[in-house]
């Protein structure tokens, strides 16, 4: 393998500095290596925290607390080990690039019998990685399974929006005065379905035209977006745990009734697990987008893994608040979407004061205005990874074509299906192999192609190889995913098929 011409060609398509036609994924080196990791971790938990995080609650409620809570703390740690692996995989990949050199004329190799590990600004994601590790074919199954977990986010975002908004804002032809509103999942009228619908038409009008321009994200954005989240998570919070401390009755499916107090969680309800599992893996699942949000990180050998473990670390430990504190207070009443739970939220009055119906309608409303923004950004990522798939075509441009197709089958799926956990449960079939395999496959081809390349034990001189590198613990993570892996579409499968 040391002198593999395989190896060369695909580093050569893969990474080569200036590209030729077609090559969509060879761009060149960014010199600017000046993002701090404040930025880089608003990166990550916006790309955590979606609206993943307020499904939880409803799942919490359906597993058992403590069970769910466990549940939360095993996909956490392994998201992070793969998280981990990602990182070390880039390092593995920047070190047998540099042997290789395919910048030099026809991939002349280095002399240097030492690797160098360091991470550059190189534009170095996972589907290259998996390109050039595996090779075409295992690349187009990793692009197949992302643009299936893209799609499954993108018609996540359709449904909650359309169903928040229903919630809160009429519309015209909708109800008598057009003043009518609803919660979609305990109101199946047709007047609340029609409302649903009109609002994801509002929704596909403005989403649509903005998935198919050239978009670029600033930082003043990410950092502003996260904000934006800590403050809603807070009012979430605190507004859960007033009314468990105060043992105020909380807002039920109709109006409020001060005495009304809805049947409390369980503890473990094991018949449930794949219902928290399958939100549990979509909310941590954040590896595909490790190397973008980090390649312009600056003094990536001391931040980018603590970065990236303090991120994951701070989501899981949000899930768990937010997932314990509402499910403890709403019970068997907390719906699909958490948020929907203070539709009819008084503060404990009898009719709700002004203030407490601009905090219902911001704790609503919020969640459409990220998806809002978010959901452009998903479809154009989508939109870039089909056209990796896809015919070329020099003569034409393709890409907003395929950015429409990237758009609107999640808006018309929506129509459809419109429950996030159902969205949820076959997401996760994905996002699995995402967040775990994919990773852990990467991880141990390059480590040994270092080894076969620089000696053995090579790959241990990598400054990222930490003890989530060791092979026992990447096959402990691996073989606990399998398992979960496996009882998820078991489970599915059954109550799918009516064997359940």
């Amino acid at each position: 393998m040391a002198d593999s011409p395989t190896l060369v060609l695909r580093a050569i398509q893969f990474f080569r500095r200036t590209p030729t036609t077609g090559e969509k994924e060879a761009l060149p080196l960014l010199d600017k290596e000046d993002t701090s990791p404040l930025v880089v971790f608003c990166f990550v938990v916006n790309s955590c925290i979606g609206v993943g995080f307020l499904s939880l609650p409803r799942a919490f409620d359906r597993a058992g607390l403590l069970w769910a809570a466990f549940l939360c703390c095993v996909i956490g740690g392994v998201s992070m080990a793969s998280s981990t692996w990602v990182v070390n995989s880039m390092s593995n990949t920047e070190a047998l690039l540099r042997y290789i050199r395919p910048d030099a004329e026809g991939g002349e190799r280095s002399t240097s019998h030492e690797p160098e590990f360091s991470i550059t600004a190189r534009k170095n994601e996972l589907s290259q990685m998996v390109g050039l590790l595996f090779g075409d074919n295992l690349k187009r199954v990793y692009l197949f399974v992302l643009s299936y977990l893209m799609y499954t986010c993108l018609w996540c975002f359709a449904s909650v929006f359309a169903a928040s908004m229903a919630a809160k804002i009429p519309l015209p032809m909708v109800g008598p005065g057009n003043q009518f509103t609803c919660d979609l999942y305990t109101n199946q009228s047709w007047d609340c379905r029609l409302l649903y619908l009109e609002h994801l038409a509002v929704f596909a009008c403005v989403c649509i035209p903005c998935s198919i321009v050239q978009l670029k994200e600033t930082v003043s954005f990410q950092i502003a977006m996260s904000v934006a989240r800590f403050v809603l998570i807070g009012l979430i919070m605190a507004d859960a745990l007033r009314m468990l401390f105060s043992q105020e009755a909380p807002p039920n499916f109709y109006k409020y009734d001060p005495t009304y107090y809805p049947t409390s969680s369980p503890l473990i309800v094991l018949s449930n697990t794949r219902e928290v599992l399958s939100i549990a893996v979509y909310a941590l699942y954040v590896q595909m987008m490790i190397p973008s949000t980090t390649q312009t990180l600056q003094n990536k050998a001391e931040n980018i893994l603590p970065t990236i473990w303090s991120a994951i670390a701070f989501c899981l430990i949000v899930y768990l608040a937010v997932g314990l504190s509402v499910a403890y207070v709403f019970g068997h009443d907390t719906l699909p979407v958490a948020s929907l739970n203070w539709r009819h939220y008084t503060g404990g009055q009898m009719t709700a004061a002004p203030w407490a119906e601009k905090f219902s309608t911001a704790l609503i409303l919020f969640p459409t205005l990220d998806i809002l923004s978010a959901f452009p950004l998903v479809a154009f990522c989508l939109g870039e990874n089909l056209s990796l798939v896809g015919p070329q075509n020099t003569r034409i441009n393709l890409a907003v074509y395929w950015r429409l197709l990237a758009a609107v089958p999640p808006i018309c799926g929506a129509v459809m299906i419109d429950n996030v956990a159902v969205l949820f449960e076959y997401g996760a079939i994905g996002a699995w192999l995402m967040m775990v395999f994919f990773p852990a496959a990467c991880l141990m081809q390059s480590q040994k192609l270092i080894e076969e390349k620089f000696g053995k034990d090579a790959s241990k001189k990598n400054p990222y190889y930490t003890r989530f590198s060791h092979p026992p613990v990447v096959y402990t993570c691996c073989g606990i995913s399998a398992v979960l892996y496996a009882y998820h579409l078991f489970t599915l499968a059954q109550v799918k098929l009516g064997f359940v």
